[in-house]
């Protein structure tokens, strides 16, 4: 059998590791063809979409349609009833009379773009179905002129009959119900820019022509024509830049492109010549970022974009008094997946550790405690976990301790009365380096049960361990098929440890094989298969968790492997969710608002609060979003609040 679009591993080798403030910052994910207009009404700057850098377990690309708010200082995710379909490369624009977002086209592939317009009030999407509307297109220019009170869009790529981008040159304006055609073939510029001059009260475009040689042209809307502007010097590349215009300086400020050699990465117009600026700390060379002018704060705001085509970044820049800032804030933990994310009845509290990065090339170490629907930042002491990289963990309830395995060698236990760490050294066997194992509490055997993962040879283990709070000891008979990414825990009901699915092979000869099945441990006797059970199928880096107040066990998420035909199965990110009783697995079809797709992520239960938590995880991009639920079957996402400043418009 084939398998279609296999879904990333996260068994990645690390290349290096992030330092700790790194994970400190709450933000959108790294991402590309990203864009963000500022409110006028709110003084918050509004971000939706982008794509993700090409994903080396599938060699594809993921898009998104996330809605994130900045307020001049933190982030903040927004979940919005409705909200258009992932995309990046769209044109985005704020209508100051109707007080909305407008936004237009983009795509989601390389043979798909969109020609759909929508809107957002600051609290939700809504498409809207104008009679006549511009052809799809990605990457067009579009402006709001307020000189006549209409959405301006020029230009862009379309699909090619051959399935290739090709350039169009026409001209668009959006009254706020219709779109009207200006023209069919204006300048001949590629990859447009569009900007309202507030000085010259005109719109100003750039771009390049088909040699990527900077061009500019300026809009006279009394005769509906456009002029070439040829001041002393043009920026020497507009490829995939961003243009502002800087209200309270009246300049306009083109920030960013990618060439074929390296430039200067922002320069400024001021009617006369366009100049370079910048500082020390400047963005770089950069492309396909987010930008927009801050008016409240006068300041410019860009995020994310790519250093390279293949390298999307997740920094946040300021641009004020003549100097360039990073941004951080140390609110909630950043992006991640694989975490370790465990709850702890004894201080009625989640514990989250390490996690692969944001960029998929490091795992951090920063433990966070999420309690009351709150996070706190745990300061790391010389005690610490360092350079723990991929790392499991489980609760022994009767010794209070979380016990966390670093790359399968590396001993670490947080004591849960005094929250203090202590490494445990002089071992006289450990069960060896490994990631992505499973690990579970038998509060039966009272030990701590440690199975399978996947070694730096890329082989795949089959091996159980038993921790004791002073040794670590294997479990030699009646081994389960070697795994990794497989969903264990202990079951109240039969009171064993459970072992589902997973990715692995019985033994080296095979292929590698996506597993359904269950096993029961049984301590010293080793594992049972569970031949009569029917589980939900082919799965892996699922979450399962035991609701503390019901023992219900629930499963949530993973890659699920669907069948396509008698000959194929297809890899998706799984959003459904089972109960198991103990003998048989229940699919739930009435829970409602359940959290997006996804893999390696955190689930728990806040005793304060009395919900059940979700974190983070892996869908194509990386996530930071939080979710509870009080009972499984209803679930919220948790959004921050920002102030909401309204503005009264003379």
């Amino acid at each position: 059998m084939s398998v279609l679009t296999p879904k990333r591993l996260l068994v990645t080798v690390v290349l290096s590791l992030l330092v700790a403030s790194a994970a400190l910052a709450n933000n959108p994910s790294p991402r590309t063809e990203v864009r963000m207009v500022y409110d006028p009404a709110t003084a918050n700057s509004i971000l939706f979409g982008g794509r993700s850098g090409t994903d080396y377990g599938t060699a594809s690309a993921y898009f998104t349609n996330e809605t994130w708010i900045w307020n001049g200082s933190r982030w903040a995710q927004r979940f919005p009833a409705h909200a258009p379909a992932a995309r990046s490369a769209h044109s985005m624009v704020f209508d100051t009379v109707r007080d909305r977002v407008v936004l237009f086209g983009g795509r989601d592939s390389d043979t798909h773009v969109f020609g759909d317009t929508w809107v957002f009030d600051g609290s939700d999407w809504q498409e809207l179905f104008p009679s006549t509307a511009p052809p799809a297109r990605e990457i067009a220019g579009m402006v709001y002129d307020p000189s006549r009170n209409v959405t301006v869009l020029y230009g862009g790529n379309r699909i090619a009959t051959d399935n290739t981008f090709e350039p169009i040159y026409d001209m668009w304006e959006f009254d706020g119900t219709n779109w009207r055609q200006v023209m069919s073939d204006g300048p001949h510029v590629i990859k447009p820019l569009l900007v309202w001059d507030g000085v010259r009260h005109e719109i100003v475009m750039m771009g390049i022509n088909s040699d990527a040689a900077t061009l500019m042209y300026h809009y006279d809307a009394a005769t509906s024509t456009w002029s070439e502007v040829k001041p002393k010097s043009l920026p020497p590349c507009a490829n995939e830049a961003a243009l502002v215009y800087m209200e309270h300086d009246g300049l306009l400020a083109l920030v960013g492109g990618i060439c074929a050699s390296l430039y200067q990465s922002a320069y400024y117009y001021d009617g006369t010549d366009w100049l370079p600026f910048g500082a020390p700390l400047d963005p770089g060379l950069v492309n396909g970022h987010a930008l927009t002018y801050d008016v409240r704060r006068d300041e410019i705001v860009l995020f994310g974009g790519a250093e390279s085509v293949f390298t999307p970044r997740a920094t946040t820049y300021t641009y004020n008094a003549g100097d360039w800032h990073i941004r951080e804030e140390i609110i909630r933990p950043a992006p991640r997946a694989a975490e370790s994310f465990v709850s702890d009845p004894i201080n009625k509290a989640v514990w989250m550790f390490g996690g692969l990065n944001q960029y998929a090339d490091g795992y951090y170490d920063d433990l966070w405690k999420y309690q009351n629907g709150n996070w706190s930042f745990i300061e790391p002491t010389d005690a610490s976990p360092s350079g723990c990289g991929p790392n499991v963990s489980a609760i022994d309830t009767d010794r209070a301790k979380l016990v966390l395995l670093c790359n399968g060698d590396t001993l670490y236990e947080l004591d849960l009365h005094d929250i203090t760490w202590k490494k445990v050294t002089d071992l006289k066997t450990t069960p060896g380096s490994r990631r992505l194992a499973q690990m579970a509490y038998d509060p039966v055997q009272k030990k701590t049960v440690m199975f399978g993962g996947y070694d730096s040879l890329n082989a795949y283990k089959n091996d159980t361990w038993l921790w004791d709070g002073t040794a670590w000891t294997e479990v030699k008979k009646n081994k389960a098929d070697a795994r990794t990414n497989a969903a264990m825990w202990f079951d109240p009901t039969v009171k064993k440890v459970l072992l589902y699915g997973g990715i692995g092979r019985p033994n080296p000869e095979n292929t590698i094989r996506r597993y359904s099945d269950m096993w029961s441990f049984d301590g010293a006797n080793g594992w049972t298969l569970m031949k009569d059970v029917k589980t939900p199928g082919e799965r892996y880096d699922m979450r399962v968790f035991v609701d503390p107040r019901t023992s219900k066990v629930m499963m949530y998420g993973g890659i699920r492997i669907d069948q396509v035909d008698d000959k194929t199965k297809k890899q998706v990110f799984a959003d459904d969710m089972w109960q198991w009783d103990g003998s048989t697995w229940t699919k739930i079809t009435n829970a409602v608002n359940l959290p997006s797709a996804r893999q390696s992520f955190g689930l728990g239960y806040d005793a304060y609060a009395d919900r059940i938590v979700l974190f983070a995880g892996y869908n194509g991009l990386f996530l930071s979003d939080v979710w509870t639920s009080p009972d499984w079957l209803k679930w919220t996402p948790r959004e921050e609040i920002l102030a909401r400043r309204r503005v009264t418009r003379k």
